[in-house]
């Protein structure tokens, strides 16, 4: 096995992840490997990471198999940082879906690292339309708790890996990769889908590899149910159509931000930025679209002006809705929250 450029992209991953977190003990690295002279006509099976200094033949204890480009077979898919603590918000995580795909998202990939009951149904559901697919994600290492208990070993259930896996594992799958949390949207201001808005950006700025939105806080500490909504919000406990208030300062390009990315141009990428990238990151005006951020920061008394945007709610609030009552009678029985503590000490 040959390494190509290990170093410097070990190093960057280390650079990157330490601006912002504690070093951990492992972080998240590229091993790139050639194929061997003359293997044009053979199909990779699997790969192994071996140390061969001073040994001849080394014995394999690993393999990874490799996993064949297959057809483009989506527009956008949507990579989500990996699903963990027992994630039980069912009620989140359908709204989520079901908003996503209005705004033009036709394949999800979740890492699993651990889920509630309810979140498996939801997801098995999903995955049955041929929506979603799921991908274990059981890490060797101490990962945080919750309640925190011992310091982690690498940062938040490897999410620097798995975001760039699922931009590899897709990226002759689907034309572009959506990178948002389970609590953000990227929403676009003068069009209603994606799709409608990389090609007016693609118009003006042209050869582009990502597409960078800034953030904007939507705060659960207030609650402000928009009008004609206020039953239905509380029926599906909808978070869009619930809060509708927003800080009125936004972040700055690349703090907190998230992207959509044409994975054939992008090499690597961040949490909040692109890595590396054949041609040029296109930062988007937040009068052009932006990314919706729903987070309680707990504090309440905070004096802060608000501003009511009511974006969501006017162009989506009624499709989305009929979505929920759909997916929900599909549903019937499923929890919509399970509340941590039943697990025990620790998630």
């Amino acid at each position: 096995m040959r390494f190509d450029q290990t170093s410097q992209l070990y190093s960057m991953a280390v650079h990157q992840s330490s601006r912002t977190t504690p070093l951990c003990r492992f972080t998240a690295a590229y091993i790139t490997c050639r194929s061997p002279p003359n293997s044009h006509t053979l199909t990779p099976l699997a790969v192994s990471v071996l140390v061969v200094a001073g040994v001849s033949c080394p014995v394999v204890s690993n393999t990874v198999l490799v996993t064949p480009p297959g057809p483009m077979s989506s527009e956008f898919t949507v990579c989500v940082t990996p699903l963990n603590f027992r994630y039980s918000r069912a009620y989140e995580l359908v709204e989520w879906i079901e908003l996503s795909r209005l705004l033009g998202a036709d394949k999800f990939v979740f890492y699993n690292h651990s889920t509630g009951p309810n979140v498996d149904k939801v997801l098995q559901m999903y995955r049955s339309h041929g929506i979603v697919d799921i991908q274990p994600w059981d890490l060797p290492v101490q990962t945080d708790t919750w309640p925190p208990t011992k310091r982690p070993e690498i940062h938040y259930f490897a999410q620097i890996a798995s975001l760039n896996d699922c931009l590899h594992r897709y990226q002759n799958r689907s034309r572009y990769l959506v990178y948002q949390d389970l609590d953000e949207y990227i929403i676009p201001k003068s069009v209603d889908t994606w799709a409608e808005l990389i090609q007016d950006r693609e118009k003006i700025s042209g050869d582009i590899s990502a597409f960078l939105f800034r953030c904007i806080f939507f705060r659960k500490e207030w609650p402000s149910p928009a009008k004609n909504f206020h039953k239905l919000a509380k029926i599906f406990n909808s978070v869009v159509l619930t809060y509708t208030r927003r800080e009125s300062k936004w972040q700055l390009p690349g703090v907190r931000s998230k992207f959509i990315v044409n994975p054939r141009k992008t090499t690597s990428i961040g949490v909040h930025q692109v890595w590396e990238a054949s041609s040029r990151v296109d930062y988007v005006p937040e009068e052009v679209a932006r990314l919706h951020h729903y987070r309680n920061w707990d504090n309440p008394a905070d004096t802060q002006p608000q501003v009511e945007d009511l974006l969501v709610a006017e162009k989506y609030g009624a499709r989305l809705v009929e979505r929920l009552q759909k997916a929900w009678s599909d549903l019937e029985g499923v929890p919509m929250d399970v509340n941590i503590t039943i697990y025990g000490d620790f998630a």
